[in-house]
């Protein structure tokens, strides 16, 4: 029964996808700029072309070959002190850690799209600043050569954003994603946000004394509250994993902030947010290969959870405990492009993958609701490539149904479209839109624009509000690498342009023009690192007595689009 049932729902899901339209769908491949393996040590490099009829089986690999190194290589140390200095310092990564997300193990078939999962995977890890896979034929063996080089970091953070009313947000302290090279994760920070201060504390341990397992969790000291979280299980990490189960949760007791912004005004409505929440998550794939999966399984949910006004705190508040269950499908036909010089100065997969998850949770009268309800949920995700560049789009709907009709909703949407001349080009447009309804959300759930969310000019809590529309164009010029030896500089020019407002109010919109630089290390891990120094000149509906001047300089992280 169940092997009649899956090509039947995995045929129903491609058909939804408009399957036949697709163009074929490829992994990532090691770019041409990508070095040759040393022909010295290399007599056939694997696959070759099958003679035509007759298929050729796939290759089994004899040996899997570490070979990681440090963050800069001899020659490169020999001729800056720091250079030493940060080899010197640097833990480098165990060999341990990059083997085990390798897909394919000795005595087992590989191919090109095992490889290329690796080698996205490795790349995820934000380990590396280089990863390449080859496959080298010895005396009729095949071994794999695994190739990383570390990046740095262990990153002290001592940043700061100013916004053009002059909010000062900061940060000081240090994340280590890379523990004692152990690929374990760490954070303590001091943050000075727009709306509280406090400490942040994070951990992430993955693969647990070498099993699957992943155990993390933070803990939030804030001005106006505190809130930890936690999870533990055994996560999807490829495409080919069979299972997962998940369990997660969430504590808090903490001050939350309901924002209607106008041109003279910031007027807020202070909530306290009381929260215990529980949640099991797990499932089971139908199809697990390197191309695509078909995933079933299921969910349940126990929360207690309460937004009081700060004004009645003192009054006896009932608790609430309400539990929820339900089910979901889905499925993902792989398909990644890596690029550089896109949203950063590094290498990043983009992903254009085809993927299509569908969800049905249950909220029964009898687990504490007022009445029983239905909650379905559709995501959608999809890109192309687009000569050198690409387009990608993905929204999200879901909705809470009860006796009463709609209890709460929200149908959230966007794009991006990035154009290149060519591959190797240092040059990128972006176009990026967004935008989506609210139907009833949580307090502080609702859409909230300005300062470090575009249009970046403006101060925070701009634009709030329960619907929402925006838009940016950004160049970006990725002029220079290793100036100084070190600094990655780049040049950016942009337009953004957006607004949010409630149900009923008159629409507000605004927008900036402006330009700036982007700034990278050539050891940094992973595209966030990339800074931006942003002078703007605003404009629009959005520009009243609040944002004061119209000019506008801002400090933070590059967007990643």
């Amino acid at each position: 029964m169940r092997a009649a049932a899956i090509p039947a729902l995995k045929a129903a899901l491609v058909v939804f996808l408009g399957a036949a339209a697709l163009p074929r769908l490829l992994p990532a491949q090691i770019p041409d700029s990508t070095p040759p393996p040393d022909r010295a040590e290399t007599d056939t490099l694997l696959p070759q072309p099958p003679t035509i009829g007759v298929e050729a089986p796939p290759p089994v690999v004899d040996t899997v070959i570490i070979d990681n190194r440090n963050i800069f290589d001899e020659e490169q140390a020999k001729q800056n002190f720091l250079f030493r200095l940060a080899n010197a310092l640097h833990i480098t990564t165990r060999p341990y850690v990059i083997r085990r997300e390798v897909l394919f193990k000795p005595g087992q078939l590989i191919d090109s799209l095992q490889i290329a999962e690796t080698e996205r995977n490795l790349r995820a890890r934000r380990l590396f600043t280089e990863v390449t896979i080859d496959t080298v034929r010895r005396d009729n063996r095949l071994a794999a050569v695994v190739r990383t080089r570390d990046g740095w970091t262990t990153v002290p953070r001592i940043s700061f954003s100013a916004a053009s009313d002059g909010t000062v947000t900061a940060t000081l302290g240090v994340t280590d994603r890379n523990l004692l090279g152990t690929g374990n994760y760490g954070r303590a920070w001091f943050v000075k946000g727009v709306d509280r201060t406090g400490v942040v504390l994070q951990t992430a341990l993955d693969r647990l004394g070498g099993s699957p397992l992943t155990l993390g969790g933070g803990v939030f000291l804030l001005s106006d509250g505190t809130s930890g979280n936690w999870t533990t299980g055994v996560p999807y990490r490829a495409y080919s994993d069979g299972y997962a189960a998940i369990y997660n949760g969430e504590a808090a007791d903490q001050r939350v902030l309901q924002y209607a912004a106008g041109n003279a005004a910031l007027d807020t409505v202070e909530y306290q947010r009381r929260a215990f929440i529980n949640r099991v998550n797990g499932g089971i794939a139908l199809v697990s290969e390197p191309r695509e999966f078909l995933r079933v399984g299921g969910t349940a949910e126990v929360r207690n959870e309460i937004y009081i006004l700060r004004t009645d705190t003192a009054l006896a508040i009932p608790d609430t405990v309400t539990g929820t269950f339900g089910g979901y499908v889905g499925y993902s036909r792989a398909d990644f492009d890596l690029v550089q010089y896109v949203n950063g100065f590094g290498q990043e997969d983009v992903n254009l993958s085809r993927s299509l998850h569908l969800s049905l949770k249950v909220a029964p009268e009898a687990f504490g609701w007022e009445s029983t309800g239905v909650g379905p949920r559709l995501d959608l995700s999809a890109g192309t490539r687009l000569g050198a560049g690409f387009v990608r789009g993905w929204a999200v709907a879901n909705a809470l149904f009860n006796s009463a009709g709609l209890d709460s909703g929200r149908v959230v949407f966007g794009a991006t479209m990035a154009a290149r001349p060519d591959a190797n080009s240092r040059h990128v447009t972006l176009i990026s839109a967004r935008g989506g309804v609210l139907e009833n959300p949580p307090p502080g759930g609702e859409f909230d624009l300005g300062f470090n969310v575009p249009p970046r000019g403006f101060p925070p809590h701009a634009f709030v509000g329960t619907r929402s529309v925006s838009g940016t164009l950004e160049h970006r010029w990725y002029a220079w690498d290793g100036l100084f030896r070190v600094l990655n500089v780049g040049l950016a020019a942009f337009i953004d342009y957006g607004g949010a407002w409630y149900a009923g109010q008159p629409s507000r919109f605004g927008g900036n023009v402006g330009a700036g630089l982007r700034l990278g290390t050539g050891v940094s891990t992973g595209i966030g690192r990339t800074a931006r120094i942003d002078v703007a000149y605003l404009f629009g509906d959005g520009v009243g007595e609040r944002v004061g001047s119209r000019w506008s300089f801002s400090i933070g992280p590059s967007f990643v689009f």
